[in-house]
């Protein structure tokens, strides 16, 4: 799944027409941490658009996927209408309410983790699914 969390991010850094480098950065950083080599996560990030599909993902792995277009929405500086948009619909195609966005939204920053604030928007954003 986390290939498919990597894709949905590399569609969303390129949503406002540039990868740029802290958001390429940010993906790296994902794709490497959850075990994939360079070559899979090069390949992630030059692959054509493609339709997505959340289906077999677990609540945790949304809310995870949510969590990081949040982080990566913001990571450069600069929030694009672009990038809004896609969250909003990336909330709609994970089957979360779009009120969890607005929950996780003033919590996340692009370059600081704040220790602890990620598992408990989880545990806010779990009662938001809509199944």
């Amino acid at each position: 799944m986390i290939a498919e969390q990597l894709l949905t991010l590399s569609l969303l850094a390129q949503s406002d027409g540039v990868l740029d480098e802290t958001e390429k950065n940010l993906i790296w950083s994902i794709g490497s941490e959850n075990g994939l080599t360079a070559k899979e996560i090069g390949d992630i990030l030059s692959s054509p658009i493609q339709n997505l599909s959340f289906e077999n993902m677990s609540k945790d792995e949304k809310f995870d996927l949510l969590y990081n277009t949040i982080v990566l929405m913001k990571v450069d500086g600069k929030i694009m209408d672009e990038e809004i948009l896609f969250c909003q619909k990336i909330t709609q195609k994970l089957g979360i309410e779009l009120r969890a966005l607005l929950e996780i939204y003033p919590h996340v920053h692009g370059n600081v983790k704040i220790s602890g604030i990620k598992e408990k928007l989880k545990r806010i954003v779990m009662d938001m699914f809509k199944n």
